[in-house]
């Protein structure tokens, strides 16, 4: 399953084994098999942006209107 995850403030997370510093202004896509995440990508806020332009561009008949692709770097 796909979850995805939008921080907008920062905040601390704490358990037995340590702490972690989430940054605000990005955005998470977690990959999960059954009760756990096995894989994560974040990404920040712009460039989730740009990939929803992207995912949201018109389709025609199955084809692109045009060639899209998401800006380099």
């Amino acid at each position: 399953m796909l979850r995805v995850s939008r921080y907008l403030d920062e905040f601390d997370i704490e358990t037995e084994d340590g702490s972690v510093q989430v940054p605000a202004h990005h955005v998470r896509f977690s990959f999960w098999l059954e009760d756990r995440a096995v894989c994560a990508l974040s990404i920040p806020d712009d460039e989730a942006e740009a990939l929803s332009v992207f995912l949201a561009a018109a389709v025609a008949d199955g084809e692109a209107e045009e060639t899209l692709s998401a800006p380099p770097g």
